[in-house]
């Protein structure tokens, strides 16, 4: 079915008038934020693997047969998550470089293996990770906003 994105309603009141921006006094105080978004670790990722292998979720397993079919040492733009050590390493580039004042954590986390997911994992992996930020960004405010 196609859904009509046309709407033939009136808005109450009018259409608001457009006002342009106006940008804030200099020397107002400002705050450095980050937003983690669907990091998606994987806990098996394995470099070298066949990163195209018409699963839900690769670079695990195999090995592939040509330089470009093999999986990336920090990941894959492939059907890959993350290894565990690319979020480690973003976060020690958040913490040395970019030195946030608070964090936004949306999204959700675990790998995209959703076929052997269960509750207890699926805890596991937020709280491998909610530790892992809270270590690597000590006294950061963080909100998280997790599905």
């Amino acid at each position: 079915a196609v859904v009509s994105t046309q709407s033939t309603g009136t808005i109450p009141g009018g259409k608001p008038k457009r006002e342009a921006l106006v940008r804030p006094a200099e020397g107002l105080p400002t705050l450095t934020v980050v937003q983690l978004s669907d990091i998606h670790v994987d806990l098996e990722y394995r470099p070298n693997s066949t990163k195209d292998c018409g699963e839900p979720l690769c670079c695990r397993d195999g090995t592939g047969d040509k330089a470009q079919d093999r999986a990336g040492f920090w990941g894959s733009r492939a059907d890959c998550d993350i290894p565990l050590y690319t979020y480690k390493n973003a976060l020690d580039f958040i913490a040395n470089k970019i030195k946030p004042d608070l964090v936004l954590w949306t999204g959700d986390i675990p790998a995209h293996d959703v076929w052997k997911q269960s509750r207890s994992e699926q805890l596991s992996h937020i709280l491998l990770t909610a530790d892992m930020l809270s270590a690597s960004l000590p006294g950061v405010r963080v909100f998280p906003s997790l599905r």
